[in-house]
């Protein structure tokens, strides 16, 4: 018999397109937060990134190891926008109405970037080794954060899948991802 052998492509996007690629049949599966309307899909929880302070080595609050929310005051704090997939948590875990927080961002590269040029800025994102490429940004654990504030799932389609994703699937559902831990 003839077998044909797999595709594999690695793609990247944010977590509402991959869930709409998924939904096309576009691709098979995806390690993404859970948006809105995918409750059709498989979600197996992966990994989690704790949601960190990034700011300059020169600032005054980089000799700390972690910090409050409450030790910001009403200091500006960058963060991710509203259409970002971790608008839930932030919703959920942050005190908004309390903070001068400004929600624009889409992504922690464009807010390292911002905190690495001025000592002044300070920026909530997600941790992950994409961070550590900016040598003048420090990151302080958020202590009245969870440290699984923002969760990535493996997400498939509920359907039968070939072998080989099905394999994939079992493989990355097994598989314990090493927890970061600052």
């Amino acid at each position: 018999s003839c077998q044909t052998k797999p595709q594999i492509a690695i793609e990247q996007a944010l977590s509402p397109e991959l869930t709409k690629r998924l939904r096309n049949g576009d691709i098979d599966v995806a390690f993404a937060s859970r948006v809105d309307g995918s409750d059709d899909f498989n979600h197996v929880l992966v990994w989690s990134q704790p949601l960190v302070l990034g700011v300059h080595k020169d600032s005054p609050l980089a000799k700390r190891k972690s910090i409050n929310l409450s030790d910001l005051g009403n200091k500006e704090v960058l963060t991710y926008s509203p259409s970002s997939p971790t608008d839930p948590s932030i919703r959920e875990h942050l005190p908004e109405d309390s903070m001068n927080l400004r929600r624009e961002f889409a992504d922690e590269i464009t807010m390292c970037s911002l905190v690495s040029s001025s000592k002044e800025k300070m920026a909530l994102f997600c941790y992950s080794f994409l961070v550590t490429a900016f040598q003048d940004v420090v990151c302080l654990r958020v202590n009245d954060l969870p440290i699984d504030f923002h969760k990535v799932y493996l997400i498939s389609r509920r359907e039968t899948h070939p072998k080989v994703v099905n394999d994939f699937i079992d493989f990355m559902s097994a598989y314990r991802f090493p927890n970061i831990m600052l």
